[in-house]
C-alpha cells in the first residue's frame, strides 16, 4: 500500500504550532519573573491599602488595621471578641522595613495591628521603607493625621 500524498504536516501548521506554543510560554514565564525593583510597586499598593483601610474605617465605622512584616502585609479588623486578622498575606516584592513611631508606638497591645485605623480618621503614626535595587529606597510615612506621604531616595 502506498501512503497517501497528504499525509504528514505542512510548514504552516508546524509555524503555526511553535507560534503558539511560543506565546503560551512566555505568558506562563511572566508572573515567575522576580522583580528586584519592586520599591515604588510595593509603596504604590501600601499607600491603595492605607487609603482603602481608612475608607472602610470611615464609612463602617469601626476600627481596622494592618499587620506589616518583613515579607507582606495583612489586614484586620476589630470585633467584639479582639482583632481578627485576614488570612491572605500581601507579599512585597522586595525588602521592606516598619517602624512604629508617635506616642502609641511603645504601647500597642498584644495582638493589635501595626497601623490602626480609626473611625474619626486617624491612624497610627510609622514609617515605611521600600528597598530596591542599590542603595535607594522608597519612605512612605504618616503622623497618624495628614495621611500617607512617599518619597523616593
Amino acid at each position: 500500500m502506498r501512503p497517501a500524498a497528504d499525509t504528514g504536516v505542512t510548514l504552516i501548521e508546524l509555524l503555526v504550532v511553535v507560534a503558539v506554543m511560543s506565546v503560551l510560554a512566555v505568558g506562563i514565564s511572566l508572573p515567575l519573573r522576580k522583580d528586584t525593583a519592586g520599591a515604588p510597586a510595593d509603596a504604590a499598593r501600601f499607600t491603595s491599602l492605607i487609603d482603602r483601610s481608612q475608607t472602610l474605617a470611615i464609612h463602617g465605622q469601626t476600627r481596622r488595621g494592618l499587620r506589616v512584616t518583613p515579607k507582606g502585609v495583612s489586614l484586620m479588623q476589630q470585633t467584639s471578641e479582639g482583632w481578627e486578622t485576614s488570612e491572605n498575606t500581601i507579599r512585597w516584592r522586595g525588602r521592606a522595613s516598619f517602624l512604629a513611631t508617635g506616642p502609641a508606638a511603645t504601647s500597642r497591645p498584644l495582638g493589635a495591628p501595626d497601623i490602626t485605623f480609626l473611625p474619626n480618621g486617624q491612624t497610627s503614626a510609622y514609617e515605611m521603607r521600600f528597598f530596591g535595587r542599590g542603595t535607594g529606597y522608597t519612605l512612605c510615612q504618616s503622623d497618624g493625621w495628614t495621611g500617607v506621604t512617599c518619597a523616593t531616595n
